[in-house]
């Protein structure tokens, strides 16, 4: 299976490539620098007691998110503001379709990167992960329009992590505090069903309020689709953060979430769940969690 960037950067690749022709099947030859200029890759390097943490892409926060989860074994998930703004995105339309459908243009988000040094324990783990993620979002608000705050859940067990939009451009290019869509209260009557099918209700409830359309969330976890797993579960009133959280945690095994929507106020938003795994004794010294690195 894939490590998470793999898997994020494959599916930015497709959308840019894909340009030449709605539907086509095969890739083409985009000439579009502003393609060039979207690459997205991830990476820890070690230098004895500290690390340093390198993440770039239209999303630096779900790349760093994609990152530490695959390298440091933390469960870091990541969430998307909504993309108003035509000023915050890059044209990457392929020249050969511009020519022939001159209304028809293809975005992504303009590129922004984060570069973070921390102090590890012995065993490559961070010695502070809350300012770790903190000093990580500090970073990427300081560069790029968005702001993002970190949402922390204790569990008896551990902690779990998420970069969570606070701020973006409204359609004028005006900064504006937003709410995260998964702060949207959700309610799940008591049920024996399976995790799938609770994921789909959650994001059937947030779309209804968001009047966006949430999908929820078609990924393979050790080669076989997320949620297969028959749970009893309830929620009362919670954000559906939490409650995704709480199907995640009941599927057995370590996860993360990414949700990604699609620019400049269409419709539809996905939610994917991605398996955390730990490198911290990668050799060399370095875990390149994946993507395209310029270096």
């Amino acid at each position: 299976m894939p490590r998470p960037i793999e898997t994020f950067a494959g599916c930015l690749f497709t959308v840019i490539t894909l340009a030449w022709a709605p539907g086509a099947s095969a890739q083409v030859d985009n000439a579009n620098p502003n393609h060039a200029a979207i690459r997205e890759y991830g990476r820890i390097e070690r230098h004895g007691a500290t690390a340093t943490l390198v993440a770039a892409g239209s999303r630096p926060l779900d790349i760093a998110a994609a990152t530490l989860s695959a390298c440091l074994g933390i469960s870091v998930s990541s969430e998307d503001p909504r993309y108003h703004y035509l000023g915050d995105l890059l044209d990457v339309t392929a020249p050969q379709w511009s020519a022939e459908h001159p209304l028809s243009h293809v975005y992504a988000a303009r590129p922004g990167k984060v570069e973070i040094t921390f102090p590890v324990l012995a065993d490559g783990s961070p010695a502070d992960t809350l300012k770790l993620l903190a000093d990580t979002a500090h970073q990427a608000n300081q560069r790029q329009p968005y702001a993002y705050k970190v949402y922390a859940r204790t569990l008896p067990n551990k902690t779990i992590y998420s970069f969570v939009p606070t701020r973006t451009h409204d359609e004028n290019g005006v900064l504006k505090a937003v709410a995260a869509s998964l702060d949207t209260s959700v309610t799940i009557p008591p049920q024996t069903n399976q995790i799938a099918n609770l994921a789909s209700e959650m994001a059937r409830q947030v779309s209804k309020s968001s009047g966006l359309q949430f999908s929820c969330c078609q990924s393979l976890v050790a080669g076989w689709p997320w949620g297969g797993k028959s749970i009893t579960y309830r929620a009362d009133h919670i954000p559906a953060r939490e409650a995704l959280e709480d199907l995640m945690l009941k599927d057995g095994s370590a996860e993360i979430y990414s949700l990604r929507c699609e620019l400049l106020d269409q419709r539809f938003c996905f939610i994917d769940v991605f398996p955390v795994t730990d490198n911290r004794q990668a050799p060399n010294g370095e875990c390149p969690a994946a993507g395209s690195d310029p270096r």
